[in-house]
Protein backbone atom coordinates (compact mmCIF):
# COMPACT_ATOMS: atom_id res chain seq x y z
CA UNK A 1 0.00 0.00 0.00
CA UNK A 2 1.17 3.12 -0.75
CA UNK A 3 2.39 5.49 1.49
CA UNK A 4 0.31 8.54 0.64
CA UNK A 5 -2.39 6.17 0.86
CA UNK A 6 -1.89 5.00 4.54
CA UNK A 7 -1.72 9.13 5.24
CA UNK A 8 -4.61 9.54 3.65
CA UNK A 9 -6.42 6.95 5.53
CA UNK A 10 -4.86 7.72 9.06
CA UNK A 11 -6.23 11.72 8.34
CA UNK A 12 -10.02 10.52 7.27
CA UNK A 13 -9.80 7.91 10.41
CA UNK A 14 -8.80 10.79 12.90
CA UNK A 15 -11.40 13.33 11.15
CA UNK A 16 -14.43 10.67 11.81
CA UNK A 17 -13.08 10.33 14.98
CA UNK A 18 -12.77 13.67 15.88
CA UNK A 19 -16.63 14.11 14.18
CA UNK A 20 -17.92 11.00 16.22
CA UNK A 21 -16.82 12.62 19.48
CA UNK A 22 -18.20 16.40 18.95
CA UNK A 23 -21.55 14.62 17.64
CA UNK A 24 -21.46 12.56 21.11
CA UNK A 25 -20.56 15.29 23.23
CA UNK A 26 -23.24 16.94 21.57
CA UNK A 27 -26.03 14.18 22.69
CA UNK A 28 -24.53 14.13 26.03
CA UNK A 29 -25.10 17.31 26.41
CA UNK A 30 -28.57 17.65 24.86
CA UNK A 31 -29.54 14.84 26.87
CA UNK A 32 -28.76 16.87 30.04
CA UNK A 33 -29.68 20.00 29.54
CA UNK A 34 -33.12 18.59 27.52
CA UNK A 35 -35.60 19.86 30.84
CA UNK A 36 -33.95 22.93 31.10
CA UNK A 37 -34.36 23.46 27.38
CA UNK A 38 -38.13 22.55 27.45
CA UNK A 39 -38.79 24.81 30.35
CA UNK A 40 -37.23 27.82 28.85
CA UNK A 41 -39.10 27.02 25.61
CA UNK A 42 -42.23 26.66 27.35
CA UNK A 43 -41.19 30.21 29.70
CA UNK A 44 -41.06 32.06 26.13
CA UNK A 45 -44.35 30.52 24.68
CA UNK A 46 -46.15 31.59 27.45
CA UNK A 47 -44.77 34.95 27.90
CA UNK A 48 -45.23 35.34 23.90
CA UNK A 49 -48.91 34.46 24.37
CA UNK A 50 -49.65 36.57 28.02
CA UNK A 51 -48.00 39.63 26.04
CA UNK A 52 -49.90 39.21 22.83
CA UNK A 53 -53.01 38.77 24.48
CA UNK A 54 -52.81 42.20 26.70
CA UNK A 55 -51.52 43.68 23.30
CA UNK A 56 -54.78 42.42 21.43
CA UNK A 57 -57.02 43.51 24.16
CA UNK A 58 -55.36 47.57 23.52
CA UNK A 59 -55.51 47.37 19.45
CA UNK A 60 -57.67 46.11 16.97
CA UNK A 61 -56.36 43.15 14.53
CA UNK A 62 -54.25 45.00 11.57
CA UNK A 63 -52.57 46.79 15.17
CA UNK A 64 -51.91 43.12 16.31
CA UNK A 65 -50.26 42.43 12.36
CA UNK A 66 -48.16 45.18 12.87
CA UNK A 67 -46.72 44.60 16.09
CA UNK A 68 -45.99 41.14 14.93
CA UNK A 69 -44.31 42.37 12.00
CA UNK A 70 -42.43 44.68 13.99
CA UNK A 71 -41.01 42.31 16.42
CA UNK A 72 -40.06 40.15 13.49
CA UNK A 73 -37.84 42.93 12.29
CA UNK A 74 -35.90 42.86 15.67
CA UNK A 75 -34.99 39.60 15.60
CA UNK A 76 -35.76 37.57 12.86
CA UNK A 77 -33.96 34.02 14.44
CA UNK A 78 -35.97 30.89 14.44
CA UNK A 79 -36.82 30.93 17.60
CA UNK A 80 -38.42 34.61 17.53
CA UNK A 81 -40.21 33.73 14.55
CA UNK A 82 -41.69 31.20 16.75
CA UNK A 83 -42.29 33.34 19.30
CA UNK A 84 -43.69 36.22 17.40
CA UNK A 85 -46.40 33.84 15.83
CA UNK A 86 -47.59 32.61 19.18
CA UNK A 87 -47.77 36.55 19.94
CA UNK A 88 -49.80 37.22 16.86
CA UNK A 89 -51.96 34.68 17.65
CA UNK A 90 -52.86 35.65 21.36
CA UNK A 91 -53.18 39.20 20.41
CA UNK A 92 -55.33 38.63 17.05
CA UNK A 93 -57.94 36.30 19.49
CA UNK A 94 -58.04 39.09 22.24
CA UNK A 95 -58.56 41.98 19.74
CA UNK A 96 -61.01 44.32 18.19
CA UNK A 97 -61.90 43.39 14.93
CA UNK A 98 -60.43 45.05 11.62
CA UNK A 99 -63.11 45.56 9.09
CA UNK A 100 -61.26 43.65 6.04
CA UNK A 101 -58.57 41.94 7.85
CA UNK A 102 -59.53 38.60 6.08
CA UNK A 103 -60.71 39.72 2.84
CA UNK A 104 -57.50 38.55 0.86
CA UNK A 105 -56.09 35.50 3.25
CA UNK A 106 -56.37 32.45 1.57
CA UNK A 107 -57.25 29.27 3.68
CA UNK A 108 -55.10 27.33 5.05
CA UNK A 109 -55.86 24.14 3.36
CA UNK A 110 -55.37 26.22 -0.25
CA UNK A 111 -52.10 24.51 -1.24
CA UNK A 112 -52.28 26.55 -4.38
CA UNK A 113 -52.79 30.30 -3.38
CA UNK A 114 -51.23 29.76 0.25
CA UNK A 115 -47.69 29.43 -0.44
CA UNK A 116 -47.39 32.44 -2.77
CA UNK A 117 -49.48 34.69 -0.53
CA UNK A 118 -46.95 33.92 2.60
CA UNK A 119 -44.25 34.78 0.59
CA UNK A 120 -45.71 37.73 -1.15
CA UNK A 121 -46.40 39.27 2.55
CA UNK A 122 -42.88 38.47 3.87
CA UNK A 123 -41.75 40.36 0.40
CA UNK A 124 -44.36 43.31 1.05
CA UNK A 125 -43.09 43.27 4.77
CA UNK A 126 -39.37 42.53 3.98
CA UNK A 127 -38.69 39.59 6.45
CA UNK A 128 -37.16 36.30 5.90
CA UNK A 129 -39.24 33.48 5.24
CA UNK A 130 -39.80 32.79 9.12
CA UNK A 131 -42.10 34.78 9.10
CA UNK A 132 -44.19 32.61 7.40
CA UNK A 133 -44.88 31.17 10.44
CA UNK A 134 -46.28 34.55 11.50
CA UNK A 135 -48.66 34.67 8.38
CA UNK A 136 -50.51 31.16 8.78
CA UNK A 137 -51.43 32.66 12.20
CA UNK A 138 -53.35 34.67 10.44
CA UNK A 139 -55.05 32.14 8.11
CA UNK A 140 -55.72 30.31 10.60
CA UNK A 141 -57.38 33.16 12.35
CA UNK A 142 -59.20 33.64 9.26
CA UNK A 143 -60.32 30.36 9.34
CA UNK A 144 -62.00 30.19 12.48
CA UNK A 145 -63.46 33.34 12.18
CA UNK A 146 -64.98 32.09 8.93
CA UNK A 147 -66.30 29.37 10.47
CA UNK A 148 -64.04 26.45 9.41
CA UNK A 149 -62.57 24.25 11.20
CA UNK A 150 -58.47 23.52 12.49
CA UNK A 151 -58.92 19.89 10.98
CA UNK A 152 -60.14 21.48 7.77
CA UNK A 153 -57.20 24.09 7.66
CA UNK A 154 -54.60 21.81 8.06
Amino acid sequence: MPRWLKVSLVVVLVFLLLAGGIIGAGVIWLVRNKDALIANAKAREREAAEQGKQSGLQTDNQGCLEQAVSRCKQNSGFFNATSTAIFLRSCLDSSRTTPGFCDNVPKQSDRVRSPSWISDQCDREGLSRLCGLMFEQVQYFCDEKAGGSKAESN
